[in-house]
């Protein structure tokens, strides 16, 4: 099977530069449900799903990376419940990869989110 060859213009962000009136109302028809939703979800619960989508986040993100693991052993990662020194190395970075996630809705949460796009914010993304 001949490997992709991933070129920089490929992973770097996309960026809209004419947004037409359809694009806007698209953007506004998905985002509008959505705000409906996250108001009538009780605080704790709101807490709770967002666990559940960075844990799925993490998963998904590490196959994607070929990191074969569960949802279970990411949870067990982030309270620290690994057997061995293997193990703790193994899921060291899934672990972080959740906690990062974390901290960006933290920011968000906090109205300090800056441009997810802009490259003082992918320098920060990639020290941690």
């Amino acid at each position: 099977m001949p490997m992709s060859i991933v070129l920089p213009y490929r992973i770097e962000p996309c960026l809209l530069e004419n947004i037409t009136t359809g694009m806007t109302d698209l953007i506004a028809n998905l985002a509008t449900p959505s705000e409906r939703l996250a108001n009538r979800l009780h605080p704790r619960t709101a807490a709770s799903l967002a666990e559940l989508v960075r844990i799925m986040n993490g998963y998904y993100s590490n196959l994607i990376e070929g990191h074969h693991t569960k949802t279970r052993d990411i949870e067990r990662a982030l309270t620290d419940d690994l057997e061995t020194d293997e193990l703790q190395h193994a899921f060291r970075l899934r672990r972080e990869h959740v906690r990062l996630l974390w901290s960006i809705d933290q920011l968000y949460a906090e109205g300090r989110l800056p441009e997810p796009a802009a490259a003082e914010f992918l320098r920060w993304l990639h020290s941690l």
